[in-house]
This record gives structure tokens, sequence and C-alpha cells, in this order.
């Protein structure tokens, strides 16, 4: 294969919300040099490249702490104002700064956040390709975008072009939004059960493997009537009838 099913859903939110993110370095200055800013420019690209690293060093394990959906909205968001205030406002100094701290932003926390999410849902012996499906997805949403943006600049004007990035990156946050809530209304779902389920961290089985390692015992004892997992070992007597559940008070 040459991508990973985990990794659709987050790599076609990467699409969409880098769909802007070449005109930052592509077309922020050509619009600032049209409208005598050009001076401006170093503090632009010193703020957006000095803040997203700073961000990174400060709000590093943000996502840990309150979640990743959490971190991942606002910084989408946070993408979408800064080229929403280029495309709408009258270009000055402090609206390029602005947007600088804003596309800095969203720089800075979206794509680490994301492959933070990804490793918390994707099996070990897949994040490789997960991981590549991601990366991929960011060159994808560069390249396509750059041309996209491009396109509309030259049949339109810098502003709309500017739209395109911000209509990206809202469509990013309403499409991680809807898989979320879908994933949220999966059957039993909950990280740990989609772990087991999967059998990508069977720790029922590993228990099991050092428990009879360290006894030297073949034996194990289960619960009569108790669901232990869904490996042979362990899955008999899920349900056994009633006359051989024994008396309510010593079964």
């Amino acid at each position: 294969r040459f991508w990973s099913r985990h990794a659709l859903g987050p790599a076609a939110v990467m699409v969409l919300v880098t769909l802007g993110w070449s005109s930052i370095v592509g077309f922020v200055p050509l619009h600032a040099v049209r409208h005598g800013l050009d001076a401006v420019l170093p503090w632009f690209f010193g703020i957006y490249s000095g803040w997203l690293l700073l961000c990174r060093v400060l709000l590093r394990g943000l996502s840990d702490q309150i979640g990743r959906a959490r971190v991942l909205v606002p910084a989408m968001a946070a993408s979408a104002l800064g080229f929403l205030l280029l495309a709408l406002m009258p270009p000055s100094a402090m609206v390029l700064l602005v947007a600088a701290f804003l596309l800095g932003t969203g720089a800075s926390l979206t794509y680490p956040t994301m492959v933070a999410l990804l490793v918390d849902r994707t099996p070990d012996r897949e994040r490789g390709l997960a991981m590549g499906t991601l990366s991929a997805s960011w060159d994808v949403g560069v390249v396509v975008g750059s041309a996209l943006v491009g396109a509309v600049i030259e049949r339109a004007s810098f502003g709309t072009g500017f739209g395109v990035g911000a209509a990206g990156a809202c469509a990013a946050v309403a499409l991680f939004l809807a898989l979320e809530r879908r994933l949220d209304r999966a059957p039993d779902y909950s990280p740990t059960a989609a772990v087991d389920s999967s059998g990508i961290m069977p720790y029922h089985r590993v228990a099991l493997r050092g428990a009879r390692g360290f006894t030297g015992r073949g034996k194990v004892l289960k619960f009569e009537g108790g669901y232990h997992g869904h490996h042979d070992d362990v899955l008999v007597s899920i349900q056994p009838p009633r006359e051989a559940m024994g008396p309510d008070d010593a079964p």
C-alpha cells in the first residue's frame, strides 16, 4: 500500500489547511511591495518565524495536557484568521504584523499536534506508513495551493488569493470536527477499546505470557462468564448455560 487508512482523515485535513501556506512566502512579499510595504517584510518574516519557533518551545506539551483537538482547532482557526485578515483588510504594517503572528501560531501547532494525534490512533506496525501519508498530504496541499492561489491572484486579486487560504483552513476545521464527531459516535469507541480490539497492544495476552513465563505453569484461572479478550486462550465460557453457573450465592 502507498498510504495508511488510519491517516486518510488527518491527511485530508492537512491538505485543506496547507492550501494557503505557500502564499506566505510566495505572495505576501509581492502583496507588500505592491502597496509600498516592503520595509515591513523583515518584521513580518521575523515575527512569523520567531513566533513559530517560540510557540513550539513554549506549547510543546499543551496537547498532552488538554487534548489534541483542543489545540488543533484553535491552531487551524488562527491560520484562517491570518489569511482572512490579509484578504479583507486594507494593506498596512499592522495588518501584516498581526497576520504574521496568527499564521505563525497556526503553522507552529497544526502539524506537530496532528502527528501526535495520528500516533495516538495508529497501530505500531503502521505508524511509519501513516507518518508518510501525513507528510505527503502537507506536500500535496502546498503544491496544489501554490498553483491554485497563484491562478486566483492572476485572475482576481491578492485579497481573493489569500481568501483561498482562509477558506481552506475553515474547511479543514469543519472536516476535522466532522471526523471527530463520527469517531465519537462509533459504537463502544474508546482509545483503550480501539487499541485492544484491533490487536495493536493486547495487554491481556502480554500478561498471560508473562505469568506463564514467571510461574512455569501452563494453566490459567479464568472468571466464569467473563470476557477477557478475543483470542483462543481466554475466549471460552463467555456465556455458560444457566444450569452451569451455579447458585447466585456461590456461583
